[in-house]
């Protein structure tokens, strides 16, 4: 009996150890995504990396100062701040990661096996693909918009189309009339936000309408990814620019949803004027 209790907490001890170990694999990983989403200029993970500055500037300040002073209240409120942003950007970023996996791309989040037998020290096996979202996705800016929308116009031009049909060399040329500025004609062009870091996607698509924003396709909120309405009124009334804004999607030509929501977004539209719709085909023997 003393010979089997002794290997039940060996087990135990070894499976502790194991958990242990890929718990610290695991975020170590993470730390690693982190570090190199912040080199590529990505929000999120650069205020997580200023989490610690600031918290040891905040130790220095109570280390030196005799009495409490502005410095020490400001201090407080950036931490305080930054802390409550990471934890907002880091909730959006697992449920866009949760939803982009199961739905998006219709596949099953990878899990650790934590049978006896097949632990072993490793990172686990979903970090990986959450590193490469943390690399990609822009959450803290997918929820300043959000809150925005009411301030933000809907696009002047809607180019549909299909895969490999030539939208997105369409849009990279409604882009690049901004250039025109510099001529008195003053052409100038916004593009659409995207939620992907992405050089095809980005500054084409809003996605919206296929659902990218956790299935949210309510119409009111689509001008979520278009400019402020001071913007416009910046650049026409006191820049004297010709303002526009486009969305591009290769799916709502054929989606079986997306003319409705359209129109419903533009039903009460204070300005009035309806999209110019911009259809991309090609011929199909080609």
């Amino acid at each position: 009996e003393d010979i089997t209790m002794d290997s039940s907490i060996t087990r135990k001890n070894r499976a502790l150890f194991s958990f242990l170990a890929c718990l610290v694999l695991t975020i170590c990983e993470l730390s690693r995504g982190i570090l190199h989403a912040a080199k590529s200029g990505r929000v999120l993970p650069r205020l997580t990396l200023m989490l610690p500055l600031q918290f040891g500037g905040y130790q220095l300040l109570q280390s030196f100062a005799k009495t409490r002073n502005v410095w020490h209240d400001v201090s407080i409120v950036l931490l305080v701040g930054n802390f409550a942003m990471n934890a907002l950007g880091y909730s959006i970023v697992v449920l866009l990661y949760r939803y982009s996996v199961q739905t998006i791309f219709n596949r099953q989040i990878p899990r650790m096996e934590w049978r006896e037998s097949s632990l072993r020290p490793q990172p686990h096996p979903a970090i990986k693909s959450f590193n490469t979202h943390l690399l990609l996705l822009r959450p803290l800016e997918v929820f300043f918009r959000f809150m925005t929308v009411r301030f933000r116009v809907l696009p002047d031009i809607i180019v549909l189309g299909e895969t490999r049909c030539g939208t997105t060399t369409l849009c990279s040329h409604l882009s690049s009339l901004s250039k025109a500025g510099e001529t008195p004609i003053g052409i100038k062009c916004y593009t659409p936000f995207c939620p992907w870091v992405h050089p095809e996607l980005d500054n084409k698509e809003s996605f919206y309408f296929v659902g990218h924003y956790l299935g949210i396709v309510d119409p009111y909120f689509y001008r979520m990814a278009f400019p402020l309405k001071i913007t416009r009124w910046w650049e026409e009334k006191i820049m004297g620019n010709i303002f526009f804004c486009f969305d591009g999607c290769a799916q709502y030509l054929t989606s079986p949803t997306a003319a409705y929501l359209i129109a419903n977004a533009y039903q009460n539209y204070e300005n009035g004027d309806p999209p110019v719709l911009v259809v991309c085909v090609r011929d199909p023997v080609e």
